[in-house]
């Protein structure tokens, strides 16, 4: 499964050293926030090279970072297809409510539940407390992040794109 070849790939990068991994994968993070969805092409080495450049990150890092952020699209596009397919049951319609144009992930108006409900934690609120009565209980922060509307080891770059294409697919 992509999502466990995934978290073996950022399970490598920590047991290599895990100081190095947590300076890493902390500068990658603060990297991927800086970065817009709608510029950013992960495969494009010069792009990299210049924001490791502005941001003084050395560039014999960009094969790890490239590394690094494929793991971190498996991981949050399993988790964005976990979300709409939630979605899918709740409210069929829900993607007739999402402007593509505007979703960020990282903001609480701008995300998907935010498009959706009017903010983040309007949606999560109402779609969590709406679960099959019965169902195991798990803290509601828990539920966000396995549903991929919150980072939960994925950058919310990655979750951009992916929920992108969970959008895509349900034109």
């Amino acid at each position: 499964m992509a999502v466990d070849e995934a978290k073996h790939t950022i399970e490598r990068f920590k047991n290599e050293n895990i100081n190095e991994y947590n300076s890493k994968h902390e500068e990658f993070f603060d990297l991927a926030a800086e970065l817009d969805s709608e510029d950013f092409d992960p495969d494009d080495d010069g792009q990299i090279r210049d924001v490791f450049m502005y941001h003084g990150v050395e560039t014999e890092y960009i094969a790890d970072f490239k590394e690094w952020f494929a793991a971190q699209q498996k991981i949050a596009a399993y988790l964005a297809s976990m979300g709409a397919k939630y979605l899918d049951d709740y409210m069929p319609d829900w993607r007739d409510r999402v402007n593509e144009e505007y979703l960020s992930m990282a903001s609480g108006q701008s995300c998907i539940l935010g498009q959706v409900f009017g903010d983040y934690e309007a949606g999560i609120n109402q779609i969590y407390r709406a679960r099959e009565e019965g169902a195991e209980y798990i803290p509601i922060t828990d539920f966000s992040k396995e549903h991929g509307f919150i980072d939960n080891g994925a950058c919310y770059l990655a979750l951009d794109y992916a929920w992108q294409d969970e959008l895509r697919r349900r034109r």
